[in-house]
């Protein structure tokens, strides 16, 4: 639940950008988690598939997917289907609303 201060000024200004509260607090959950972060940023470097994020990262493709599927749904994460492959790669819209409250 939102603070009443989220509820009566659902947005604010953080270094000159207008920030949706409920956004941000959904931003800031996804990127608290390490596992996260290292995808997010290994995925700022280049475009990869799941299977080759798996091997990067040492994790079971499995968890690799979950952790997509909630950085997609966020808007933090992008797909592109080459064939039978899907490429992911970090979406930049978010990054200057990222980058301010990191």
């Amino acid at each position: 639940m939102l603070p009443v201060f989220a509820l009566k000024y659902p947005f604010i200004a953080i270094y000159g950008l207008s920030v949706d509260l409920q956004q941000t607090s959904l931003l800031l959950r996804l990127l608290a988690d390490p596992t996260r972060m290292r995808l997010l940023a290994l995925l700022e470097q280049e475009e990869l598939t799941v299977a080759e994020i798996a091997a990067a990262l040492r994790l079971a493709q499995p968890r690799v997917s979950t952790h997509l599927a909630k950085l997609r749904e966020a808007g933090l994460v992008r797909d592109r289907r080459a064939g039978v492959s899907v490429y992911y790669r970090a979406d930049s819209g978010h990054a200057p609303q990222r980058d301010a409250l990191l």
